[in-house]
């Protein structure tokens, strides 16, 4: 990890940035293919698949202090997320910058 996130405003919160250093780990660092809830689902590099409700879990917050989380890191540019009823796919921005 380079210094240079000392600067970012993710470093000023101590949850938040644990937070982003876990989304970071959960990328996978490779294309690969998942079966989830019964479908197979193409991951790739980057990216991952998780819920709010397991973030929420592991975090030891409730759903809506991870969506406004993820919606912050969204309106920065830091992820882009995909959403259904039983999945969240994230995409980490500039992945590849942070390897």
């Amino acid at each position: 990890m380079h210094r240079c996130i000392q600067k970012h405003w993710i470093w000023q919160d101590a949850n938040r940035f644990k937070w982003w250093v876990d989304l970071l780990l959960r990328a996978n660092h490779e294309d690969k293919k998942i079966l989830f809830d019964g479908v197979l689902t193409e991951v790739k590099r980057g990216q991952f698949i998780t819920s709010l409700s397991k973030l929420a879990m592991e975090w030891g917050v409730n759903r809506d202090t991870v969506r406004r989380f993820l919606d912050m890191l969204e309106s920065d540019t830091m992820i882009t997320r995909k959403s259904t009823h039983k999945m969240t796919q994230i995409t980490i921005c500039k992945y590849d910058s942070y390897q």
